[in-house]
């Protein structure tokens, strides 16, 4: 149900981002994938944004203190700029 190239579902998103980071079997991990299954089967309007909004707080609690893995451009643009400066 993605919009991208590689459709999928809430459920699939979140269960790849808690493997990554180690914390599918939290409870934390647990719950966000309760949450986004509840969004992938939701067909009211009614309280999909809360839910939505839940599931955000969830996965950050989960994840925290996890290192992200750093994105290609802002290390060109951190690069770009220790050698040119920031006025580039």
């Amino acid at each position: 149900m993605g919009t991208d190239a590689t459709p999928g579902t809430t459920v699939d998103a979140v269960l790849a981002e808690l493997v990554a980071a180690g914390k599918a079997d939290s409870y934390l991990g647990r719950a966000a994938l309760a949450l986004a299954l509840r969004i992938d089967v939701s067909t009211a309007v009614m309280g999909f944004a809360a839910l939505v909004k839940e599931l955000r707080a969830t996965m950050d609690a989960a994840t925290e203190g996890v290192p992200v893995a750093a994105d290609p451009v802002d290390e060109l643009r951190a690069r770009r700029e220790r050698i040119f400066g920031a006025a580039v």
